[in-house]
């Protein structure tokens, strides 16, 4: 299988520094455009700044309410959002060829006149609020902010893109408003065209629509605070009374995609060790043990930091057996390679499912937004592929030494402190943590 994106896309630069990408395939009369952005929650003072302004920007511009823009776009069956992660941001629209001219103008709308209206501000906030507030009372959330936390420290990571209650409650119009001037930028965005739109049409439309972006405010350079691995391995148990089950996560800081070959390596480790129902991980708790209905693990990047880490579940009488055999699975890992069945499995799969994955135009259009908003050089899937095909059983198995350090990983457990915390320490030091409640919404 061989990945070569630069025979298969169209890329130019407007004098703005806006890159535009083409993606073109006339095999079905349907046009997706999206305008990526490279600043997400990474760079946002207050949690959830940029996931709700990109929320907001169909809610209303200097030209059209939010009422206007939903009709002209169910009108002419255009697509049009925003979202934010942690690592970027997107406003996306999708249409028939035919509507592609109006779908530019009004995505143009949207990201360079944003009015960030109150009323419609209040009924989104009000939304997530009421979102956050049912997630707060759900161990798997509660599991998964703990971990982050222990994980990630100080560094942006530590949060989701949407923030936790009190920090949407701090959200104005105003804030969202200053966000996006400093941090809505065509010399820090990508626009990608993919589906049936030629080169030369794509590039017209962009300079149409933003040639004449210019950036409001002076790019500020942001150091991101370091991460620093655990000093020993611990246990933090996130007390919720009266619970009968319990979450499980465990986990270390690991690699980036940049960490060449050992990423690349990783994606067959991870595979074989917790990415599917046959992997050692689950074959362990779930099939052997019985201690669970499903677990996962392995390595994963975003775009600064790595981690590898696994998430399970089981019964409170079980959950120190639990932690115990996925630490049994972690020492395997650095001890035993794989066998020829599961690296030649592995593989197999790694390269049926990388052409699986690359059917449409939007699918590579995806790729595209990968390798360039991580900077990861146009052969990325090439080195990627052919790294992991020469892969022998020995450099999974380095890899696993290198990058695995059982004696300082973090385990967050969410459950019944009462029922867990004897059991518990017997594997490792236990710090009992008590969840905050939110407090209630304030009524506008």
């Amino acid at each position: 299988v061989k990945a070569e994106p630069q025979r298969i896309f169209d890329r130019s630069v407007l004098p703005n520094g806006l890159t535009v990408l083409v993606v073109p395939n006339k095999e079905v009369p349907f046009v997706t455009v999206s305008l990526g952005l490279l600043n997400g929650g990474w760079t946002e003072a207050r949690p959830g700044t940029a996931s709700m302004t990109l929320q907001m920007l169909t809610l209303g511009t200097e030209r059209h309410t939010d009422e206007q823009i939903a009709r002209e776009l169910e009108t002419y069956a255009i697509s049009l959002g925003g979202s934010a992660n942690m690592d970027s941001s997107t406003v996306y629209a999708d249409c028939l060829p035919e509507n592609l001219d109006r779908a530019m103008s009004l995505m143009a709308e949207v990201v360079l006149k944003p009015s960030f209206p109150q009323e419609p501000f209040d009924r989104l906030q009000k939304q997530i609020l009421t979102e956050l507030a049912i997630n707060s009372e759900s161990p798997d959330y509660l599991a998964d902010r703990e971990f982050r936390r222990r994980l990630y420290g100080e560094h942006p990571y530590s949060r989701t893109a949407t923030g936790e209650v009190a920090d949407v409650q701090a959200l104005t119009p105003d804030a969202l408003k200053d966000w996006w001037c400093v941090n809505a930028r065509p010399d820090q965005a990508i626009l990608i065209f993919a589906g049936d739109i030629s080169p030369d049409k794509a590039k017209a439309l962009a300079v149409k629509a933003f040639g004449e972006w210019k950036p409001a405010a002076v790019a500020l350079p942001k150091e991101l605070p370091a991460i620093v691995a655990p000093a020993r391995t611990e246990i933090f148990l996130v007390d919720l009374p009266g619970a009968k089950q319990c979450q499980i996560r465990i986990g270390q800081p690991g690699i980036t995609r940049k960490d060449q070959p050992e990423y690349f390596i990783s994606r067959l480790v991870s595979d074989y060790f917790g990415g599917n129902f046959h992997s050692r991980l689950n074959d362990s708790l779930r099939v052997q043990k019985g201690l669970t209905y499903g677990s996962s693990g392995g390595f994963g990047a975003s775009r600064f930091a790595g981690q590898f880490s696994i998430r399970t579940f089981t019964k409170n009488e079980s959950a120190a057996s639990a932690v115990k055999a996925i630490f049994e699975e972690i020492e395997k890992l650095r001890t035993m390679a794989p066998d020829e069945k599961e690296l030649s499995r592995t593989k197999s799969y790694m390269a049926g499912s990388f052409v699986r994955n690359r059917e449409t135009p939007q699918q590579l259009a995806g790729d595209l937004w990968l390798v360039e908003s991580n900077a990861l050089g146009n052969d990325y899937f090439d080195r990627l592929l052919s790294t992991a095909a020469a892969a022998s059983d020995q450099d999974c198995l380095a890899l696993a030494q290198k990058t695995l350090h059982p004696d300082k990983m973090i385990v967050v457990v969410a459950g019944d402190a009462s029922a867990l915390k004897a059991d518990l320490e017997s594997i490792a030091p236990v710090t009992v943590v008590v969840p905050e409640k939110p407090k209630p919404t304030a009524a506008r």
